[in-house]
Order: structure tokens, then sequence, then C-alpha cells
């Protein structure tokens, strides 16, 4: 079994909440003393994993585990670590590259020889970069704002994301089912390149110092996982 294959089996069971059919899936990937930790418990066995699973979706209700909302935390954890080492321009920069990258390489590669999906790779690293790109645009707004005005800056900056979000889904929409995934993928990489090289010039083409880890990571709470 290919390890994407145990990756893509491992989450589905965790989404499965008929009882019976998340009781398969656990016997079908683990072995009688398999084992799960987290920060917050400790099971061994398949009875012990499947009740503890069971518990987590009647605590959490609707809660759908997947492999890109693991990464997207991750990536915003380890944000303020990159931003301190490059500067906020050029860590925003490098991301926004890597962003690019990732969205031509899921247009150009194509499935295995062995029924894999390299794509499935690719896109975590897609999202990862593009959640770390966030809070630092975040960050060089908030800099440029009065403490007093960053409440009412924040809003707005967030209506306007969503907004344009919803609009980009359409056009997007629209794009695959005229053009196919490939080439709208492209576009976007493409988009993704102009974007940045705008920002490089509009800022100057120079990293600002990072700013105070403290401030940072305060606004950075507002930024969504």
């Amino acid at each position: 079994m290919l390890i994407e294959q145990i990756v893509i089996r491992y989450i589905d069971a965790w989404n499965k909440t008929e009882p019976h059919q998340r009781r398969a899936a656990i016997d079908a990937l683990t072995t009688e003393d398999c084992g799960y930790a987290d920060p917050l418990a400790v099971v061994r066995g398949r009875d012990a994993l499947d009740g503890f699973i069971a518990g987590v979706q009647k605590q959490f209700p609707g809660f759908v585990f997947s492999l890109a909302q693991v990464v997207q935390f991750l990536a915003v954890l380890c944000a303020p670590l990159l931003f301190s080492r490059t500067g906020l321009v050029k860590g925003v920069i490098l991301t926004q590259l890597a962003t690019a990258a990732a969205l031509a390489s899921m247009a150009l590669i194509h499935p295995g020889p062995h029924g894999g999906t390299p794509a499935l790779w690719v896109y975590p690293i897609y999202m990862a970069m593009q959640f770390m790109n966030e809070p630092g645009i975040y960050s060089l707004l908030m800099d440029q704002i009065p403490p007093g005005e960053r409440s009412n800056a924040s809003a707005s900056t967030f209506f306007v994301s969503n907004a344009c979000q919803a609009m980009a889904s359409v056009a997007m929409g629209a794009a695959i089912v005229r053009f196919g995934y490939s080439a709208a993928l492209l576009g976007i990489a493409g988009l993704a390149v102009a974007a940045t090289l705008l920002f490089a010039r509009l800022s100057g083409s120079h990293a600002t110092s990072a700013p105070d880890s403290s401030g940072y990571l305060e606004d950075l709470t507002a930024i969504r996982l």
C-alpha cells in the first residue's frame, strides 16, 4: 500500500460517522495493538481508538478532518519564524512565489505509474505557503495603521478579503468549466507571479525589519486558521 493511500484511509477513518463503517475502516488499517497519542489523550488498541474518534465526533458535530487543515495550522504557527529570518517583505515575496510554483506544479504533473497522485502532496505545500503569506501581508498593513484604528482596519481587511475570495471562486469555477483545470491553475499561477512583482515594486524591492515578536503574535491571533 502506498503511503498516500495509508494517509487517505487514516483520514477517512476519522471522518466515518457511522459506527460500523468507522470500525471497519480502523480494522482494515491498523493492528490490534495500534496506538494513538496527542497532547490531550493516549489510547492503545482498536477499541480505544474507535471510542476516542467517536468521542471527538460527538464533542464536535460536523467536524471533518483533512490533511490540508493540519498543514494550514502548522504553517500559521511557523510563519513568525520565517518572517523573523527574512523580514516581512522578503517573506511575503518568497511565500507568494512558492504558492505560484505549487499551483503550476499541480497544473502540470500527472498521476504516477502506480496510480499515485503527486498533486495530493503538492496541494498541502500550496496551502502552507498561502497561509504563511497571509499573516505577513496582514502585519505589513497593521504596521502602517495607528493602534487605535487597527480594529476597524482589521474588520475591513477581512471583509474585503472574503468578498474577493467569493468573486475569485466564481471566476475560477467559470474558468475551469471553459478551459479545464490545468489551464485555470496555470492562469492563477501567472497572476500570483504578477502580483508578487507588483508587490515587490510597490514595497521598494527591499525587506523591512521584522516586527516586534510580541506585537506580531498578537496580530497573528486575528488570522483565521
